[in-house]
């Protein structure tokens, strides 16, 4: 499990941060915080250090699956400043149970011929490795390090020292063995089609949940978790009808009589993919090894809320669990896993809350802590209070 993510010149976090993980990590904030900047940190993560291809500098992958972080290396960095050293780094627990980590520090530099990116400092944990470059600026030649460096895998340097680099490449296929696996829903997702030619669920992140029919399509025990949890929250009798080539999902109304799930609301369309995910990650399939969710509540009715918040306890419980991040502005989702840590349904150990707020174009982040019986402590000021004020307001126009 991850245990920690350290970024520093980050779109708009600025200087060092360190931010503590659990299994649920909740992002919350008002628009424009940069709550959606770190939830795809793992999926940038996973993009730099996937990478095996060897090349002479350094390369941070800009696109997954279509989803881009930036147009160039230089948008990754606070105020887009190319004099800025971008920091990434993250801790985690292996299989084993052992911790281990690592920090790079990248910079833009830019030549007589070419623009290029530059690894200023490396280090891991285990094995212990400092790679650190000789901070004389790159006009011709070779960029100098303190160890000889053969090439970079993403921005893994890698030694020339046979003992180094495999130390270093199993450190790095321990992570991937963690986030290497990562469902990854924004909340720019799929529109559901009228109809689906049958073929098997594609193993790839799906960023739009488009492949969440067809997952339910090969597996029925999937299609019935899914189907109890519309019917149980919000009232629709949802289930695939199949043809030889094709399938759609329906819903059923009082007189018995389908209606295409995609020609009903947005809220039954767009909870899907999430509702899948969440149910894929509570049985034996599929399983990811971290889950990020973008607005699970997006088109919902707020009394749906604290059921999509169930479903991340269900997973957080689950003999597998994803690690899983939450970007929302749900106060019903947040209440309903205070309440599930008060009842006990959920260890109060497992919950992360963390504020995002913006000042002067600069992030701040504030670790919200919940405490055994659900309450909380160094919680922000005014935060989900837009109820209380607008009673207020009525109260003071009657007077």
């Amino acid at each position: 499990m991850l245990t920690e993510i350290r970024v520093a010149n980050y779109k708009s976090i600025s200087g060092p941060l360190a931010l503590p993980l659990r299994k649920i990590n909740v992002f919350l904030g008002k628009n424009n915080s940069g709550k959606t900047s770190v939830a795809r940190l793992p999926l940038l993560l996973a993009s730099i250090f996937s990478e095996r291809r060897i090349t002479s500098s350094p390369v941070i992958p800009l696109v997954n699956n279509d989803l881009a972080f930036g147009s160039s290396v230089r948008e990754l960095a606070h105020r887009q400043s190319p004099h800025l050293q971008l920091g990434l780094g993250v801790s985690f627990n292996n299989f084993l149970g052992n911790g281990n980590g690592f920090d790079v520090w990248v910079q833009p530099h830019r030549s007589f011929l070419e623009e290029g990116l530059i690894v200023t400092k490396f280090t891991s944990l285990e094995p212990e490795v400092n790679i650190e470059w000789d901070r004389v600026p790159p006009m011709f030649g070779e960029v100098k390090y303190n160890l000889r460096v053969e090439g970079f895998q993403g921005v893994m340097p890698l030694p020339e020292e046979r003992i180094a680099r495999m130390n270093l490449e199993h450190m790095r296929d321990s992570l991937i063995e963690l986030i290497g696996r990562i469902d990854h829903l924004t909340s720019m997702r799929y529109r559901l089609a009228t109809v689906f030619e049958k073929r098997d669920a594609m193993d790839t992140i799906d960023h739009g949940g488009s492949e969440a029919p067809y997952r339910m399509a090969s597996s029925e025990k999937l299609e019935r978790g899914v189907a109890a949890w519309y019917k149980q929250h919000l009232g629709a009798d949802v289930a695939i009808e199949a043809e030889a080539n094709s399938f759609r999902l329906v819903m059923y109304d009082a007189t018995g009589e389908a209606i295409n799930l995609a020609r009903t609301g947005q809220g039954l369309q767009q909870i899907l993919p999430v509702v899948t995910s969440l149910v894929a990650a509570t049985l034996p399939l599929m399983q990811p090894r971290v889950l990020v969710v973008e607005e699970p509540e997006l088109h919902l009715h707020p009394a749906a809320h604290g059921a999509v918040a169930d479903l991340f306890v269900d997973a957080a419980n689950a003999e597998r669990a994803p690690q899983m991040f939450v970007e929302t502005h749900s106060e019903n989702f947040v209440l309903r896993l205070r309440r599930r840590v008060a009842e006990g349904t959920l260890s109060a150990s497992d919950l992360n809350i963390l504020w995002f707020d913006q000042v002067d174009g600069v992030t701040h982040i504030r670790e919200v802590n919940v405490l055994p019986d659900g309450t909380v402590t160094n919680w922000p000021r005014g935060v989900f209070s837009e109820d209380l004020d607008e009673v207020r307001a009525i109260t003071g126009s009657q007077r």
